[in-house]
């Protein structure tokens, strides 16, 4: 865009923009409802099948994998754990955003952290 470009020509561009992302989105959220049930029917057919992976004569295919992942059921306790033990590890490296943007506006210093500001434009019709 160039600085020429009428301030109403773009608010209107912005608008028509808006309205076909908003209708992407509509067709994403179907789309990946269906994903999700043909995930469900896959999983559900090869368990029945006593199988893990199979694939087409399109050479497509389709493979159940599982992961152990963290399901914490009393924060009290596991951030105990953690300050007892020292096992920083366990916790994921990034600062909570609302909390240190309250702290900043409140004219206090976090050692290592600098208030980042990221500009965004709202756009409404």
């Amino acid at each position: 865009m160039d600085n020429n470009t009428d301030l109403n020509s773009l608010i209107h561009q912005m608008g028509v923009l808006k309205a076909e992302k908003k209708a992407l989105e509509f067709t994403l959220k179907q789309v990946e409802k269906q994903i999700t049930a043909t995930t469900l029917g896959l999983m559900n057919r090869l368990d029945s099948l006593q199988m893990i992976s199979a694939k087409n004569p399109q050479g497509q295919s389709a493979t159940i994998t599982a992961a152990v992942v963290p399901k914490v059921e009393n924060w009290d306790l596991f951030h105990q754990h953690i300050r007892d033990t020292g096992d920083f590890f366990l916790l994921e490296k990034r600062p909570a955003v609302i909390a240190c943007r309250e702290t900043f506006e409140m004219g206090r210093v976090l050692p290592g952290v600098l208030p980042l500001t990221i500009r965004r434009l709202t756009f409404k019709e």
